[in-house]
């Protein structure tokens, strides 16, 4: 089917991010960090609500108690960082 060949928007985003993903422990946290200070304000807006999003995953991964050793320390300190808080921030 047509549907098996072609990928969503999604899909493709998430292929790169799984790639982008295995790369990032090969280059150090501050040059990242740059590249992103030196983004369009909105960009960096719209990254820190991924982070957020991606922040509240874990805090509820940990409070439902869908985690191993390999992820544990993420979760528990997302969770801790998320303590009711709402992901939401202003879109201006």
């Amino acid at each position: 089917m047509l549907t098996d060949i072609v990928k969503t928007k999604e899909e493709c985003v998430c292929e790169r991010a799984e790639r982008v993903a295995a790369e990032l422990f090969r280059i150090k946290p501050a040059y990242l960090i740059d590249a992103i200070r030196r983004e369009h304000r909105t960009n960096q807006q719209l990254i820190a609500v991924f982070i957020l999003e991606l922040l509240q995953h874990w805090s509820h991964e940990y409070e439902s108690g869908n985690y191993d050793l390999r992820n544990e320390a993420t979760c528990e300190m997302a969770n801790d960082v998320m303590d009711d808080r709402t992901p939401h921030l202003p879109y201006i």
